[in-house]
């Protein structure tokens, strides 16, 4: 279930990108990108940067996870049935 929405939205981001570079020139974006990445220590010294896109992805979990914790599920449930 997952898996489907982070590529739905892979998809969706590729659409934003595409229309934006498509609107705004890349020379104006890697000026941004520039000033950005330069002023933001001066601006906001104290703030540790993170990369929230990455740590999203390094959530997901891979087929075996999912087999594994589907197993144990299945497991945690005929018991409770058992002894309910």
């Amino acid at each position: 279930m997952v898996v489907p929405f982070i590529s739905w939205l892979a998809v969706l981001g590729l659409f934003v990108a595409t229309v934006v570079l498509y609107l705004i020139p890349m020379r104006y974006l890697a000026m941004a990108w520039g000033l950005h990445r330069f002023l933001r220590p001066i601006l906001r010294p104290n703030v540790k940067p993170t990369d929230e896109v990455y740590n999203l992805l390094l959530r997901v979990p891979d087929n075996q996870e999912l087999v594994s914790a589907t197993s144990q599920l299945g497991n945690n449930t005929r018991l409770c049935n058992q002894n309910g």
